[in-house]
């Protein structure tokens, strides 16, 4: 039997709601780490300025939305085929439905782009009216206890842990703006659920059971 193509089998992970989620999940905890990670440091000079803005190319992937197009399923022959369309192999699939799919074939690479419909459409809107509503909380939480901190860490300029060191306005600018930018991707990425009837690809062992 055929193996489907390996960028089917990646289009289609990329399809996968528990795929989205690990990813966000993956990339918002580094962002974070890296973020904290520079709370303090010197950021004169160019090398230093490009390390600041290190956590808006972790970001990068929520922030250009690069995960919608890497879903669009490339097809390369009749087992993709047979497996986008019924989610079976080629040879396991009933003689007319084989006919089907021969009567279409053409032989060559094809990108199957997914239609921005209307459903699409409305799933955008509503991930991005969360992120809306996440960033309120986010910007306002962040602005008390900034103020908060500003008025009440203590200056100790001879310690190498000095409090105010976490009031690094060039590193929570650059946080804020990232967030920002990232959030409705990443909320969209979240919450889209997975097709009815999305196809999968069989592993080999299960098609051979």
């Amino acid at each position: 039997m055929a193996k489907p193509s390996l960028l089917l089998r990646q289009a289609l992970k990329y399809r996968s709601q528990r795929w989205r989620r690990r990813q966000v999940s993956i990339l918002a905890g580094l962002w974070a780490f890296y973020l904290l990670t520079l709370i303090g440091l010197n950021h004169h000079g160019f090398y230093n300025m490009l390390r600041l803005l290190n956590p808006l190319f972790i970001a990068s992937p929520l922030i250009d939305g690069r995960w919608r197009r890497q879903r669009n399923p490339v097809v390369t022959g009749l087992e993709d085929r047979a497996q986008l369309e019924y989610g079976k192999s080629f040879d396991s699939l009933r003689e007319d439905e084989q006919k089907e799919i021969l009567a279409r074939y053409r032989v060559g690479t094809y990108k199957m782009l997914e239609p921005e419909d209307e459903r699409v459409e409305m799933e955008r809107l509503r991930a991005h009216e969360t992120a809306y509503r996440i960033m309120r909380w986010c910007f306002g939480i962040f602005l008390l206890l900034y103020l908060v901190g500003y008025f009440w860490l203590p200056m100790r300029p001879e310690s190498s842990m000095n409090p105010r060191g976490w009031l690094d306005p060039p590193v929570w600018i650059v946080g804020l703006v990232t967030l920002a930018l990232a959030l409705p991707n990443a909320v969209w990425m979240w919450m889209e659920a997975d097709s009815p009837g999305e196809p999968s690809v069989i592993a080999m062992h299960e098609r051979q059971a």
